[in-house]
């Protein structure tokens, strides 16, 4: 029966509501926002206890992320505030002293959360009846640490957690003073999540215990159709599911023979950019995983490409915005000392010699061109960059590759006749040499050295960008 209750909820929802030209109270508040218009959300944390504690916090799929922005501790009466904006639910890990938590934070809710001598957090903001019906919901959904059981079955463990989620909720008292999409909010996050842990417990097993289990066509259709039901983008758990969903896909996809990290991320990238469930949110889910990726430190092979191809993916205003992110987050970790380092260590070039960046300057002006493979942008800019050298005799074009199957190195050159001066080859256990002296992985990304072999420019304007020959000019 309370199966029959979670699959008719959504059909419920837009078939039963009220009058088109009416406000339906089960859509929350939030649902019209966008990576392009997000609510600022502001988190202030507060240390009421007597001991100075350690501070850990992280908004889920958000990035920049929060401990970028947050101290490493809280003196006894300190407080700190961060605004991230949002456009749906997230959830928000918060770890002060010995006390771990995974709570929701709701677009354009402030959270406002209290450590205590007790060792207790406590919400107690302007939203603090809202949040602490929330918690009462959520808190028994999440436990903090969480240990995932042996399993046989998904169908059987989804089916138990459904239970006991609905055994749970059903203790909740009805509020009448909260809005009416609060309930809807609740379902909707148990019905994912129990979907959810599932599979992401036979991938945890599988990885840590080598545990097998088959997943069912029937199982995946009912994840599908809750994915793509109305509102489940809205719901803290979606992205959750979305990527439980997508890393047993890539399982079997074309990249199932690569790393996790590459696998996982592919597969994520392939659903949507492909058949991505909630369609009318794609670019704004594109968006965010693109900027996850650029904002996350660790490497993978392929990582670029992914970030490249789902950028490439998106309308305008949205590359725009991505880019701002990119240049922000280029510049804070960009590192003189790596730029150099890079510019004195020795990789192959086109004739299999062992050279460094700068002993292969011909020419005063040196524009050192960061691309790999399959970037179409890059193959974009080598009429221009033909023009720049026409005009400019003085100017030479280094290409350096990374992030680029070796073999698909030369031939990849020689099918598009690029216009290089010389050729470098970064392999893959290096690539972290790129992002530490560039401070990114994008690509094309160019570098300009002048005559006295300084840095003119870093992420320099594109050949195409009249900025870069008007920079050559002076």
């Amino acid at each position: 029966m309370r199966l029959t209750y979670f699959l008719l909820f959504p059909l419920l929802l837009f078939t039963c509501g009220p009058a088109p030209d009416a406000v339906d109270a089960r859509v929350p508040p939030w649902a019209n926002a966008s990576f392009l218009s997000p609510l600022p959300t502001p988190i202030t944390l507060i240390n009421a206890s007597d001991t100075t504690w350690q501070l850990a916090a992280d908004l889920r799929d958000y990035a920049p992320s929060l401990g970028d922005l947050l101290p490493d501790s809280l003196h006894s009466g300190q407080s700190v505030t961060v605004v991230p904006e949002i456009s749906r639910p997230r959830q928000l890990f918060v770890g002060l002293g010995g006390h771990r938590s995974l709570r929701v934070l709701l677009p354009g809710y402030p959270r406002t959360l209290r450590y205590d001598d007790t060792r207790t957090m406590s919400e107690v903001g302007s939203e603090r009846t809202l949040y602490a019906h929330l918690d009462s919901a959520f808190a028994p959904l999440h436990p903090m640490p969480f240990y995932p059981p042996e399993i046989t079955d998904l169908s059987a463990y989804a089916d138990s957690a459904r239970r006991d989620f609905t055994a749970h909720l059903d203790t909740l008292p009805t509020r009448a003073d909260l809005p009416g999409w609060v309930r809807p909010l609740i379902d909707r996050e148990a019905r994912l999540l129990s979907l959810e842990r599932p599979l992401n417990t036979r991938a945890y097993r599988g990885f840590f215990y080598k545990d097998t289990l088959s997943v069912s066509k029937d199982y995946l259709d009912t994840v599908r159709l809750a994915l793509e039901s109305p509102m489940a983008y809205h719901t803290p758990s979606f992205n959750d599911l979305l990527g439980a969903y997508s890393r047993y896909l890539g399982e079997i996809g074309p990249h199932h023979t690569a790393g996790a990290s590459t696998r996982n991320n592919w597969a994520l990238a392939t659903t949507l950019l492909s058949d991505y469930p909630a369609p009318a949110y794609r670019h704004d889910a594109t968006a965010e995983l693109a900027v996850g990726e650029i904002g996350d430190l660790r490497m993978y092979s392929g990582k670029a490409q992914i970030i490249d191809t789902l950028t490439a993916s998106l309308p305008g205003a949205y590359r725009e915005r991505v880019q701002v992110f990119a240049d922000s987050v280029a510049a804070s970790r960009r590192d003189d000392g790596a730029l150099r380092a890079f510019l004195t260590t020795v990789f192959e070039n086109e004739s299999g010699e062992l050279v460094t960046p700068l002993a292969v300057r011909r020419q005063p002006n040196t524009l050192y061109k960061f691309w790999f493979a399959g970037c179409y942008p890059c193959i974009v800019q080598q009429p221009h960059e033909r023009e720049l050298m026409d005009m400019y005799s003085d100017l030479e074009v280094v290409y350096v590759a990374f992030s680029t199957d070796k073999a698909q190195w030369l031939p990849y050159l020689e099918k598009h006749e690029a216009p290089a001066s010389a050729n470098l080859y970064v392999p893959e256990e290096q690539t972290e040499l790129v992002r530490d002296a560039l401070g990114r992985l994008g690509a094309p990304t160019y570098l300009l050295l002048d005559a006295a072999g300084e840095v003119s420019c870093v992420s320099c304007p594109k050949p195409s960008d009249p900025m870069l020959a008007e920079l050559l000019a002076e």
